[in-house]
Parts: C-alpha cells; sequence; structure tokens
C-alpha cells in the first residue's frame, strides 16, 4: 500500500512538473521579442522627421515654434518608438510614436515649473 501510495504522489508530482514547463513554453511564444541593445534608424519603417511631423500636428504646433526639440529612437516594453520631446511656451511635451505604424503610443504635456 505504502508503494502504491508513492508512486501515486510520483506522478502526479511529474504531471504538475510538466504541466508547468508546458505553460512556461507557452508564454514564450506568446511574450514579445527581446530588443536589439542599440536600435537603427534602418529598423524603423517611420522616419525621424515623419515622427516629428506626428508630434507636431497632435500638438497642433509649428517646428519653428517650440524649443528643445529632440527625438530619440529607443525601444518601449518591446515596440521600437520614437520619442519626441520637446518644449513650447510653459510647457514639455513628450510623444512615443511606433516606429512601424506612426500611432502616437505615449503622450504627456506637462507644465514646466521652472
Amino acid at each position: 500500500m505504502k508503494k502504491l501510495l508513492a508512486l501515486l504522489l510520483v506522478t502526479v508530482l511529474l504531471f504538475a512538473l510538466s504541466a508547468c514547463d508546458n505553460n512556461a513554453g507557452n508564454a514564450d511564444k506568446n511574450s514579445v521579442p527581446a530588443p536589439q541593445s542599440t536600435p537603427s534608424v534602418n529598423d524603423a519603417k517611420i522616419s525621424r522627421d515623419r515622427a516629428i511631423e506626428i508630434a507636431l500636428e497632435k500638438a497642433k504646433l509649428k517646428k519653428a515654434d517650440v524649443r528643445e526639440l529632440e527625438a530619440e529612437l529607443d525601444y518601449e516594453k518591446g515596440i521600437l518608438v520614437w520619442e519626441i520631446d520637446f518644449d513650447y511656451q510653459n510647457f514639455d511635451y513628450s510623444y512615443d510614436i511606433n516606429a512601424d505604424s506612426g500611432v502616437i503610443v505615449f503622450e504627456e504635456i506637462e507644465k514646466d515649473d521652472r
């Protein structure tokens, strides 16, 4: 009887461990691939200039009106984005624009406390 109980316990444990391993494998298939360490402009379908245009259009501003305009290609949550930052009057604008589709995935406008 003890041998049967031990065999049953080992079988249940092996089954449980194999189920955990299968779920881990499925998680890998559905997860976002690890980004490259340094993105290249060749990786982006949307150009730097187009990303800037998208951000300025959203803010309803012209390039000549803004200060400290910066654009940097980076990964956010596994997505290649253009990070666009600029100042206008007393506000700091920040946009993340999907470098493949041109969709704004993050937008923030903060009052400058300086």
